[in-house]
């Protein structure tokens, strides 16, 4: 499941992770990834199209996100290379819930 949700580390110890989902057709995914940092959790809900993330990374780890440029987000670009077609966006250290259209 986490490969679906596209979590791994980017720095020892989770002091820095991607999340890049990759969900397709599955309209609902709740995990928690259990991190030496603690749990990171990850909760999708709804269709490509009206899609709601829920993501919450563990205390001090910098959670990125990686998105299709389409989806226009209120975050901070984060420093770093994304796929073609993708922005990285760095998560605020809380709960945060997002909605997109394309992803």
């Amino acid at each position: 499941m986490q490969g679906l949700a596209g979590i791994r580390p980017l720095a020892p110890g989770f002091v820095r992770a991607e999340l890049r989902s990759q969900l397709a057709d599955i309209a609902t995914l709740e995990l928690t990834a259990h991190t030496v940092r603690g749990p990171l959790r990850f909760v999708a809900r709804g269709e490509v199209g009206n899609r709601e993330l829920t993501l919450e990374p563990p205390a001090g780890c910098q959670a990125e996100l990686v998105l299709r440029r389409e989806e226009v987000m209120d975050l901070p670009r984060a420093e770093g290379e994304a796929p073609a077609g993708h922005v990285r966006y760095v998560l605020p250290a809380k709960q945060v819930i997002l909605k997109l259209k394309y992803t």
